[in-house]
């Protein structure tokens, strides 16, 4: 994620990798790839909480939206990588790298 810097050495687990996370959001991230037909979906799972926020005051944020935000985010991310890895390449051809 963009605004989200990698706290601690990548651990892989369930298939992937899980990194712990700081910035905005507090938490950790996990990233794992499943095989499909030519090529593969990427899966991520961002579970945090906001950074420096009281816990009497996380009630009144709009988490929904910020949920959401950072779905998107993930989202534009994974098509970028997607975009790169398939660049040029035909439907159903074997990747090239």
């Amino acid at each position: 994620m963009p605004t989200l810097a990698h706290a601690s050495g990548p651990m892989w687990c369930c298939g992937g990798i899980r990194w712990t996370v700081s910035g905005p959001l507090d938490g950790t991230m996990e990233v794992w790839l499943e095989p499909v037909l030519d090529g593969a979906v990427i899966h991520y799972f961002l579970h945090c909480e906001p950074a420096g926020v009281p816990p009497e005051r996380v009630a009144g944020l709009d988490l929904a939206a910020m949920n959401r935000t950072r779905r998107v985010q993930g989202k534009v991310m994974t098509f970028e990588v997607k975009q790169r890895l398939e660049a040029g390449r035909p439907a159903g051809e074997p990747p090239r790298h």
